[in-house]
């Protein structure tokens, strides 16, 4: 595992979670930096930004690419809405975001 690498320790096997920060910004993201190494227990994931927790997911196959694509979205969009940037968000915008979460995540992965 390079430098700067997370890894998932569960069910017996360990999993890369997150690229080296170099290889991370040539696909366009910046690397991301978290206090721990490794994810083993629930706990662990308190030390971690949303986006990394999604990222983790990701990596260790708990969520597919397609469904961290649409969180990875849906969170950027609601740190643009919860910070002031002049950003206004309509109720169609917002019912419709609220919607395809429901219908993309929620009833996806129950």
């Amino acid at each position: 595992m390079g430098h700067g690498s997370l890894s998932y320790s569960g069910s017996g096997h360990t999993a890369p979670l997150c690229c080296p920060a170099e290889e991370s910004e040539r696909a366009g993201s910046p690397g991301l930096k978290a206090d721990i190494t490794t994810v083993g227990k629930k706990d662990d994931f308190q030390e971690l930004k949303e986006s990394q927790v999604l990222q983790v997911c990701k990596s260790a196959n708990i969520i597919s690419g397609s469904l961290h694509k649409i969180l990875k979205e849906k969170l950027d969009r609601r740190n643009i809405a919860a910070h002031p940037s002049g950003v206004v968000v309509a109720q169609p915008t917002a019912e419709e975001f609220i919607k395809d979460l429901i219908e993309n995540v929620v009833l996806k992965l129950v």
